[in-house]
C-alpha cells in the first residue's frame, strides 16, 4: 500500500488509519500494530511541528517476515537517528525537551534506517512478524 498525503494536522490520525487498513488486511498481530502505529504517530508528528513539509508519502509492506514502513517527506534535511540518548533517569521537570520519541520509535521497532534522498527524508521502519 502506498498513499501520499498533505503534511497537515491530519497526517498522522489519517496515516494511522491507513495504516490499521493494512494491518487488517494482512491479519497482523495486534502487538505488532500496536508497535507501529505508536512508532510512525512519532514520527509524523514530528514531520508535522518541525519538517517543513509539504507532503508526506507512505509505503506499507510486508516482506521477509516483517512489516516495512517507509515514511518519504519532502522537508528540511533531518536525520532523526542522530538524537542523542535522552536522560531517563534525572528530574524530569531538569530534562531538555526533545529525544524521547525518537528513543519510544527505537524501542518499538526491530529497525530504523535513514538516508536522505533527491526527493527528501526517508525513514524506514521494520517490526518483525513474530
Amino acid at each position: 500500500m502506498e498513499f501520499t498525503l498533505p503534511n497537515n494536522p491530519e497526517l498522522p490520525p489519517v496515516s494511522s488509519e491507513r495504516l490499521a487498513e493494512f494491518g487488517k488486511s494482512h491479519s497482523l498481530a495486534p502487538k505488532v500494530m500496536f508497535a507501529l502505529d505508536h512508532a510512525l504517530n512519532e514520527h509524523l508528528q514530528n514531520v508535522v511541528d518541525h519538517s517543513g513539509a509539504r507532503t508526506a508519502s507512505l509505503r506499507l509492506q510486508i516482506r521477509d517476515g516483517a512489516v516495512y514502513v517507509t515514511v518519504l517527506d519532502d522537508g528540511d534535511d533531518f536525520d532523526p537517528l542522530t538524537a542523542s540518548e535522552p536522560d531517563l533517569v534525572g528530574d524530569p521537570d531538569a530534562r531538555p525537551i526533545g529525544g524521547l520519541g525518537v528513543h519510544m520509535m527505537r524501542k518499538l521497532t526491530d529497525s530504523l534506517a535513514y538516508r536522505r534522498t533527491p526527493a527528501g527524508n526517508e525513514l524506514e521502519f521494520v517490526k518483525r512478524l513474530e
